[in-house]
């Protein structure tokens, strides 16, 4: 069989490196090439997570037949360095989770909104009405303050603001009381710096008492902000309380290599559909 011919009935990209007249080159693993004999064409797929990019040149004559493979690999270096520019001018570099930077409002209200989705809560899509929000955060931003689970402030949402413990430790509350788990707002603060009377004493208990936060040397440290890598973490442990479902592809990020202490969770995380290749916040 033809090498191309195959490609187009679909079989995998493995039973192709297989065939004798069809023959696989890697420029950074993600370049393939095929070249038929039989259709005097020589076809370039580049691939990259989700994305691919296809080129096909045919020739009229058999001239191309005396190139070299050295040579035909070239080309596909020089127009994989193509189509990863091209890539990255659309927002689809490789891609790093930027586990070290703080978490902000925009990270919470985008993976928010996915839980919420995920959990098959019903939220009416309606206008968020506020002016300061960046486009690609618009819909998050709409989903989570319509449920009410987060709100603007003084009429903006400040999507750039850092989230505490705090902070998220009520928002978390908000969220799974939309799945049945409501906090008791009569618990006893089991924390020396929050006080009985503390704006998020109940949500914070309602976090330690499921599991989900928890302080140290008997203090919540509420006032601390939290980087990507922790939130991922908690989310997590929020998508295992409320049993989502696992049904999206992980995501390879370049610098969270296999052994560092939140892959597990941040590779969950993409799992449920928590983070996402189309969310802003996972390429920046």
């Amino acid at each position: 069989d033809d090498p191309i011919a195959v490609l187009a009935n679909g079989r995998q990209k493995e039973e192709l490196s297989r065939r004798r007249d069809g023959t696989r080159g890697h420029t950074r693993g993600k370049f393939w090439i095929f070249y038929s004999f039989v259709q005097n064409k020589i076809l370039f797929l580049y691939t990259q997570e989700r994305l691919c990019k296809m080129v096909v040149i045919t020739t009229n004559d058999h001239s191309w037949r005396g190139t070299t493979l050295r040579t035909i690999k070239i080309a596909a270096l020089l127009l994989s360095l193509i189509f990863t520019s091209m890539l990255s001018a659309q927002g689809h570099r490789p891609f790093k989770f930027a586990g070290k930077r703080l978490a902000n409002r925009y990270h919470i209200a985008q993976i928010v909104s996915h839980c919420l989705v995920r959990g098959k809560i019903a939220i009416e899509k309606s206008d968020h009405g506020l002016e300061d929000i960046a486009q690609e955060f618009s819909q998050a931003v709409s989903i989570v303050t319509k449920a009410g689970i987060m709100k603007d402030l003084d009429g903006k949402f400040h999507g750039k603001k850092l989230i505490n413990r705090n902070a998220l430790a009520l928002i978390l509350s908000k969220l799974l009381n939309k799945f049945g788990h409501e906090s008791n707002p009569e618990a006893k603060s089991s924390f020396r710096d929050v006080t009985h009377g503390h704006w998020a004493r109940a949500a914070i208990e309602q976090m330690v008492e499921l599991g989900i936060m928890r302080g140290y040397n008997g203090k919540f440290h509420g006032k601390k902000l939290l980087n990507r890598y922790q939130m991922s973490v908690v989310f997590a442990k929020v998508a295992e309380l409320l049993k989502l479902e696992k049904t999206e592809p992980t995501i390879k990020y370049t610098d969270v290599p296999k052994g560092h202490w939140a892959y597990e969770a941040i590779q969950d995380c993409c799992r449920w559909g928590l983070l996402k290749v189309s969310d802003r916040v996972t390429v920046r």
